[in-house]
């Protein structure tokens, strides 16, 4: 059996997924995956927010023993052949591979 779990990118900070994911690794899991969403998820819509693929990016590298990806992708806003090349570099980053089973047109 194999272990995941997602990390919302709304009102968090780098530092705070980084040490997360590093947790998340350092204990078993075997797989996170972040949001891709340009606003938080909340009644307000206000908010920090951190854009997933450039930090998908930057984890898949600091976390090698995880598989990386997103549970959405907001296909209505990227355009799929752009979609194509960050997770072409995401799976580049990340030792472990990206999981592009939520990737999906």
């Amino acid at each position: 059996m194999r272990f995941g779990v997602f990390t919302s990118m709304g009102m968090q900070t780098w530092a705070g997924v980084l040490d997360l994911w590093k947790h998340l690794e350092a204990t078993g899991w075997d797989a996170a995956c972040v949001t891709d969403h340009f606003m938080p998820n909340t009644p307000e819509k206000e908010g920090a927010m951190l854009e997933s693929w450039s930090t998908l990016s930057a984890l898949a590298a600091l976390v090698p023993r995880m598989r990386v990806g997103t549970i959405v992708l907001g296909n209505t806003y990227r355009h799929p052949t752009v979609v194509a090349k960050m997770a072409a570099q995401v799976d580049k980053n990340a030792p472990a591979g990206a999981d592009t089973r939520s990737w999906r047109y």
